[in-house]
């Protein structure tokens, strides 16, 4: 299903680019992929829409060349700043639970910040700022265990794992949707 996103990408990219495609529609949606998943950003404007398209090209390109150098069930790619090994010994393992402990922490605090901005003007973002903390911390979360499951050694782990770390995430979770709940019952 990845490679036919891919391929399909590709096609409209190279359409647009070559001027078979003169106009794109104002309201056109436009996915990039980020680790493997699609997400997706309003387009306002034809030229937006052309910088876009650039960056669709050359994304599904290197989709494209990561996807033919492996097989489907490889490991799963990072676009965060520090480059992940293979979670194969136990300094490697501690490393990253260290790792999801402090995007927690880091969200705690930004949902900390959220609470104490709950009746002034930017609130709204502080509570994006939060989500995205949140966010930062399920990913790793996430990631984790997904190189976990990859290895026959790693899915004893892996139960681990979700009994410590998986209450932790959805407790985060939880606090920011209770947080939301809140402010839209005095709004």
């Amino acid at each position: 299903m990845l490679l036919q996103r891919a391929v399909a990408m590709t096609r409209r990219s190279s359409a647009l680019l070559s001027g078979s495609v003169k106009s794109i529609p104002r309201k056109y949606v436009h996915s990039t992929a980020r680790n493997g998943a699609m997400t997706s950003s309003m387009i306002t404007n034809n030229n937006s829409a052309r910088l876009n398209y650039d960056c669709a090209a050359r994304n599904s390109n290197q989709i494209m060349v990561a996807i033919s150098s492996r097989t489907m069930s490889s490991k799963p790619c990072f676009s965060w700043e520090e480059k992940r090994a293979e979670v194969t010994t136990p300094e490697e393992f501690q490393r990253r639970l260290n790792r999801i402990e402090r995007l927690s922490e880091e969200a705690q605090l930004c949902i900390q910040d959220v609470r104490e901005s709950i009746e002034t003007d930017h609130f709204e973002e502080e509570l994006q700022c939060a989500e995205m903390a949140v966010g930062n911390a399920g990913m790793a979360y996430s990631e984790l265990l997904e190189e976990l499951a990859l290895t026959n050694e790693g899915v004893q782990l892996l139960n681990e794992v979700r009994k410590v770390v998986a209450p932790a995430i959805e407790s985060l979770r939880e606090e920011l949707r209770h947080i939301g709940k809140l402010k839209s019952k005095e709004g």
